[in-house]
C-alpha cells in the first residue's frame, strides 16, 4: 500500500487582508520591491510612483497561480509536466478540461475559443476554489463593486472571468456575512407588550375605583364675544374603560 501527500505552504497569508484591494497591491509591491533588487543589481534606474497596470496584472496571476498550487496541486503537477497529459479522472475539475495558459495559470476549456468578438477570459475562465480565502475575497469586491446588488447581477459579472463551483451558495454566503447588507435589510422588531397591572384586572369591583388621568389645555373656548382658555381632565376607569371629562 502506499500513500502520498502533498503539502503546501502559501506564501501570502490571506487571512490577513479583510479586501481584494489590498491583497493584489501588496503584491504588486512585493513584485516591484523584487524588480528593484534586479534593477540594482544590474545598476538600472528604480521603479517608482503608482503602480502600474502590467503590475497588478502581474500581482494577479501570481494570486491565480497561488491559489490554483494550493487547491489542486496534483492537477498544476500533471500539466506542467512535460508529457501533454490529463488530469486524473477522480479530480474535481476533471470535467473542465483544465490547461495551463502562458503565465501558468490554469483555465477550463471551451468550445467558444474560435468566437472573435469575445474576450479571451470570457472564453476560457480561470478556475477558483470555492472554498478559499482568495475566492471569498474577489466574490466581496465584486459585491461591493456592484453596489450590493441582488445575486444574479454578482453571479453573472464573476462568470466573464472565473469558472467557481457552486458560486451562487458562496455569493449568498458573502452577502449574508456582509455588514452594509445587514443594516439595509434590517427590520424594527415590535417590543412584546408588558403584562397588564391589577387594577386593569381586578373584577367585582365599583366604576372608577381605578382611574387613569389625561390632562391636556389650554384650548381656546369662544364663550360670548370673547376667547377663553379652557383645560380638560379627562378620568378613565382602568377596569371598564369607560371615561368622564371635567
Amino acid at each position: 500500500m502506499v500513500h502520498s501527500e502533498c503539502i503546501t505552504q502559501e506564501i501570502v497569508d490571506f487571512d490577513r487582508f479583510s479586501k481584494w484591494e489590498r491583497v493584489l497591491r501588496a503584491v504588486a509591491y512585493i513584485h516591484r520591491y523584487i524588480g528593484n533588487l534586479r534593477r540594482r543589481y544590474q545598476q538600472q534606474p528604480r521603479e517608482c510612483g503608482g503602480l502600474t497596470q502590467e503590475e497588478l496584472q502581474m500581482a494577479e496571476n501570481s494570486l491565480w497561480r497561488i491559489t490554483q498550487s494550493s487547491a489542486y496541486p496534483d492537477e498544476v503537477t500533471v500539466l506542467k509536466g512535460e508529457e501533454k497529459k490529463r488530469v486524473d479522472k477522480t479530480s474535481k475539475v476533471f470535467k473542465l478540461t483544465p490547461f495551463l495558459d502562458q503565465q501558468s495559470v490554469m483555465r477550463m476549456d471551451s468550445r467558444i475559443w474560435a468566437a472573435p468578438c469575445t474576450m479571451y477570459d470570457f472564453k476560457f475562465p480561470i478556475i477558483l476554489p470555492r472554498d478559499h480565502r482568495l475566492t471569498s475575497l474577489l466574490i466581496d469586491w465584486y459585491h461591493r463593486k456592484y453596489l450590493h446588488g441582488n445575486h444574479e447581477t454578482i453571479v453573472n459579472e464573476i462568470r466573464q472571468r472565473f469558472h467557481i463551483s457552486r458560486l451562487r451558495r458562496v455569493v449568498q454566503q458573502i452577502s449574508k456575512n456582509c455588514q452594509t447588507c445587514k443594516i439595509a435589510k434590517a427590520k424594527p422588531v415590535v417590543p412584546r407588550m408588558a403584562p397588564l397591572p391589577e387594577a386593569r384586572l381586578t373584577p367585582w369591583i365599583r366604576p372608577f375605583t381605578f382611574v387613569g388621568l389625561d390632562y391636556f389645555g389650554p384650548l381656546n373656548v369662544r364663550l360670548g364675544r370673547s376667547c377663553v382658555k379652557r383645560w380638560v381632565a379627562l378620568f378613565t376607569c382602568l377596569t371598564v374603560r369607560a371615561s368622564t371629562s371635567r
